[in-house]
């Protein structure tokens, strides 16, 4: 008799606790199994601190989503074992901050060809399920910026995990939940150098790291009424999308042309041949010219928001990401063995042509707003 599994939705919850709890107990046989004694209910606090070393509980519960005590429980029982030590920070004698031993920095070099792999098989599963399944558990979270107003402002908190083109002297605009009394949802303008606020590296990224992708940590940060964007965001975001989305387009033209200029440059040696492959440098040119052409026009009323306008853009969007595809693809076949090298721009482009479709709205976003237009 399985309760659980015969009291239905009721136990939906219950039933993916006791999955999890299964799913970490396996985990932690196969790493004995490896010779290497390791708690799977540790994975966060190890692969955490195996990217960013020096963190506090509060850092760390903040960048995770979880409470200080689940956080707290995790890293006392790792330094018991010997694979985590506490230091005092030097700059805040109140702030003890956490760091791999050489033992933990060991284990997790010893697990990480696992993680890895269970990584790649529940991708396979997801996949099975013909539904995307973490991205429906993404779209019920609310947003990741939490707030709390103020008189002249608000307090924010949370972490976004996911932020390029910043430095320590940048702005960048971000919505965040504004609770209590009047909830709604705002977008302000944040100072790098705001107090409370912390850059943090999530990478090593395969490419285009010069997009410096970074973490936002809010702790406690005052955002005041005079760096709001919009309050509330509901009629201010439709006029915006459209030239927000066009804004990408550069990306695009700037890989796909330079995926062309490569194509060109092997032509007087391996014409001969690469005359035989699709997408041809002079047809991709040709596409591209066309891509350029809407783009520009398009932008001529970037505050324009009819459907009808919006689609068109999606559509181009879209567009552009399929072509920066299949351009890159096409100069890794036309430069032929030297684009395989480990430093030659084929490959490069190869990488970024990916980071340009999968970078938000990726192709698969665009793809599902148009089939709901």
């Amino acid at each position: 008799m399985d309760l659980l599994r015969d009291f239905g939705t009721m136990t939906f919850a219950s039933r993916l606790k006791r999955l999890g709890d299964r799913l970490k107990a396996e985990a932690t046989r196969l790493y004995n199994a490896r010779g290497v004694e390791f708690n799977d209910s540790w994975f966060l606090v190890a692969f955490l601190l195996s990217r960013n070393e020096g963190l506090s509980v509060t850092d760390m519960a903040d960048m995770l989503g979880i409470s200080r005590a689940a956080v707290s429980q995790m890293y006392k029982a790792m330094e018991r074992n010997g694979l985590l030590v506490v230091h005092t920070d030097d700059r805040d004698k109140r702030r003890r901050l956490l760091y791999l031993t050489e033992e933990g920095r060991a284990a997790v070099t010893a697990l990480e060809p696992i993680w890895n792999a269970v990584g790649k098989c529940t991708e396979d599963l997801v996949r099975e399920t013909g539904q995307d399944v973490l991205k429906a558990l993404s779209d019920i979270e609310p947003l990741r910026l939490q707030a709390e107003e103020v008189d002249g402002g608000f307090i924010v908190n949370g972490v976004l995990p996911w932020v390029s083109n910043l430095g320590d002297d940048h702005y960048f605009g971000t919505m965040f939940q504004i609770n209590g009394k009047n909830p709604r949802k705002a977008m302000a303008l944040i100072p790098c150098q705001s107090e409370g606020f912390t850059l943090r590296t999530v990478g090593p990224f395969t490419a285009l790291e010069g997009t410096r992708t970074l973490a936002c940590q809010f702790k406690d940060v005052f955002v005041p009424e005079s760096m709001l964007i919009a309050d509330p965001i509901d009629d201010y975001l439709p006029k915006i999308r459209a030239g927000f989305i066009l804004l990408q387009m550069g990306m695009g033209v700037g890989n796909i042309q330079s995926c062309i200029n490569l194509m060109n440059e092997v032509e007087p040696q391996l014409g001969h041949v690469n005359r035989f492959l699709d997408d041809r440098p002079d047809e991709l040119q040709e596409e591209l010219n066309d891509a350029i052409d809407a783009t520009t026009a398009l932008a001529e009323e970037p505050l324009n928001d009819d459907p009808d306008f919006w689609r068109e853009v999606l559509e181009l969007r879209l567009a552009g990401g399929e072509l920066a595809l299949r351009a890159a693809n096409s100069a890794m076949l036309h430069t032929g063995a030297k684009g395989y090298l480990q430093m030659n721009a084929a490959q490069r482009k190869l990488r970024e042509a990916y980071f340009i479709a999968i970078v938000t709205p990726a192709t698969k976003h665009l793809r599902k707003e148009l089939s709901e237009m």
